[in-house]
């Protein structure tokens, strides 16, 4: 039973003092995002740079790779905001770049090179060469 002194939460987000959460969850995913617009194009590309670079090869490192691009926009939007002199919330800052450090460790620092196939299956491939049949050898 609802509270009849709650109001109805307005838009996304966190419900302000008052309001009670939405009676339908409506989700909504970079996918479906306009792509005519810019700045959802840069999270793409930002996304799957990422990906790229950390060898995202799961459901789970896509989620990470989508989290991670959004916090690193987020905080570059932040320190160009404090340039301009617009106000600067420290704790928010620290604790969005913490976040970040944390999902950058768990998807790998390092960029991960892409696995090369060998040059004779690459010429087999290509239909340049046969690809031998390997001898076992009892050791």
């Amino acid at each position: 039973m609802k509270s009849p002194n709650k109001k109805k939460s307005k838009g996304h987000g966190v419900p302000k003092n008052g309001e009670s959460l939405p009676d339908r969850f409506v989700p909504a995913f970079w996918n479906d995002a306009d792509s005519r617009f810019l700045l959802v194009r840069q999270v793409k590309a930002r996304v799957e740079a990422l990906k790229d670079d950390v060898g995202a090869d799961s459901v789970q490192k896509d989620i990470l790779c989508q989290r991670a691009a959004f916090l690193a926009i987020r905080l570059e939007s932040q320190e160009v905001q404090a340039i301009k002199g617009d106000p600067f919330d420290c704790g928010s800052y620290v604790q969005s770049v913490n976040a970040l450090v944390g999902l950058l460790r768990t998807l790998g620092l390092e960029k991960h090179a892409k696995s090369a196939e060998s040059l004779e299956d690459y010429m087999a491939r290509k239909g340049r060469i046969k690809k031998r049949k390997r001898k076992e050898v009892e050791v």
